[in-house]
């Protein structure tokens, strides 16, 4: 035992700490079920209602092991990439028929 006046040891040895041997579990994504049909619909109309919702599905399922999940990711990105693309278009749009139809 160290007396409380003794230095403490600095040696880089003193900070090593050891590996971490597999524990033989899953991965996060493997274990995770695959996403229900209801939910899947839930998440079609958000991420054409709310665009950045579909970009960040898209990239959290995107990994996932099964295909339906996968084919899933992917339409989240391409509902959300037509809806911002859609609320881009009808903002440039309806500025100039405003000002069309009111000259």
């Amino acid at each position: 035992m160290m007396s409380p006046l003794a230095e403490p040891d600095l040696s880089p040895r003193a900070y090593t700490q050891p590996a971490l041997q597999p524990s033989g579990a899953t991965a996060f994504s493997a274990s995770q079920p695959e996403l229900s049909p209801g939910l899947k619909v839930v998440f079609y109309i958000l991420s054409f209602l709310v665009p950045i919702v579909g970009i960040v599905l898209f990239f959290v399922y995107r990994g996932k092991p099964t295909p339906q999940d996968q084919a899933a990711a992917r339409l989240f990105l391409i509902l959300g990439i037509i809806s911002f693309g859609l609320s881009c278009l009808c903002g440039f749009l309806f500025p100039l028929m405003w000002f069309t139809i009111s000259s």
